[in-house]
């Protein structure tokens, strides 16, 4: 009977080995009056007239054949690593998966990056989409149609874009068309808070022509680029002079440089994202904040609080002198057209203004403007 046990747990070492488990733990738990477990396991045994007495030779003939189940396991492990990595090879020698390249992976918010897509099957339709959460924690996206080549690869900046919130060859479509998502609250800007922190954006590419419901598809690819507002080396100065309120930004190197005086419109606050822009560009620009700025009032801002400003960074060290232009946008570009027209100290060599649609008579204050508007 134990040779016969032996053989049978040498050809089937996993099943008899799971067989013992049980029996051994079967055995135990049953009390039987007219049999006891041995406190140790013999290999041969008297043959009691109990149901138990096979269960006893199975696990002697266990530990008999104990090594040889060990390494013929450890066979079957090496042969079903071999057959894996035979399987493996044969797959991706049939099919890669799709990569996505942005390159430079970090760059201003104005660089252009080039954006390529390969390993994908010829003709295949896809979508390229870009999503960004802004310093205001809402999320802005934008995405293209396209359609892979002969080889299997789409490249942004030069393959046609069929359709979504762009077409046409656009290499910067993913960026400046943003929009909110779907759902999101009303009124939205995208604009950058702190410019110390990148913008990073998310381009995937995604299988067919999808118009929504990213969030619940899975893309084939995804990379992250980092788009930033402030060129390394460029110099961030406050300017707390002559109650101006202000913030500087200046190029990397001695100088001197053109400069601008950069008016935002009626939302208020300090706006700095793009002087800082500018400066990396090789402009001396000045944010202006004039709506209600630190320790003075909107009685307190008129024709005057500007002309300061103006000389304030036509004398700078750093500015090349009546080498001015003034940037206005909304209620600033208002206010630019009307100093540049009416002013005999704001004599810029240019000036450029954005969405302005109402006129600021010179000789008023902000606050007299503001109860104008209201009549």
């Amino acid at each position: 009977m134990l040779q016969l046990c032996c053989r049978l747990t040498s050809m089937f070492p996993v099943l008899t080995s799971g067989y013992f488990y049980f029996c051994f733990v079967f055995c135990t738990l049953i009390k039987s009056p007219s049999y006891s477990v041995p406190e140790s396991l013999p290999f041969s045994l008297p043959a009691p007239a109990q149901p138990y007495t096979i269960m006893y030779y199975f696990t002697a003939a266990f530990f008999n054949s104990k090594l040889r189940c060990v390494a013929h396991l450890t066979i079957l492990k090496q042969i079903n690593h071999v057959n894996n990595l035979i399987s493996l090879r044969s797959v991706s020698q049939k099919w890669t998966c799709p990569l996505i390249s942005v390159q430079p992976i970090r760059g201003l918010v104005d660089e252009k990056f080039q954006i390529a897509v390969t390993n994908l099957p010829p003709n295949q339709k896809v979508t390229l989409h870009s999503l960004h959460q802004s310093d205001d924690t809402d999320f802005w996206e934008a995405f293209g149609h396209y359609v892979s080549d002969e080889h299997g690869s789409v490249t942004g900046f030069k393959d046609e874009c069929l359709g979504g919130t762009y077409d046409g060859t656009e290499p910067m479509g993913l960026l400046w068309s943003m929009r909110p998502i779907p759902g999101s609250r009303h009124g939205l800007r995208l604009r950058k808070r702190d410019i110390f922190r990148p913008m990073e954006v998310r381009i995937s590419v995604y299988n067919g022509h999808l118009s929504q419901g990213f969030s619940h598809q899975a893309p084939l690819a995804t990379s992250v680029t980092e788009r930033w507002y402030v060129a390394p080396g460029v110099k961030r100065v406050n300017i707390r002079e002559k109650e101006i309120r202000g913030t500087l930004f200046l190029p990397p190197g001695s100088g001197p440089y053109p400069g601008v005086l950069d008016l935002w419109g009626g939302g208020g606050g300090l706006v700095e994202y793009r002087s800082a822009l500018l400066a990396s560009h090789g402009f001396a620009s000045m944010a202006l904040e004039y709506l209600a700025p630190e320790d003075l009032s909107l009685e307190d801002t008129d024709a005057s609080y500007f002309e300061k400003a103006y000389q304030i960074l036509n004398n700078h060290p750093m500015v090349k002198k009546d080498h001015l232009a003034v940037l206005g946008l909304s209620l600033g570009s208002a206010i630019t057209l009307n100093m540049v027209s009416y002013s005999k100290v704001i004599k810029p060599q240019c000036c450029v203004c954005i969405s302005g649609s109402h006129l600021m008579p010179v000789e008023k204050s902000l606050s007299e403007l503001f109860e104008l508007m209201k009549k």
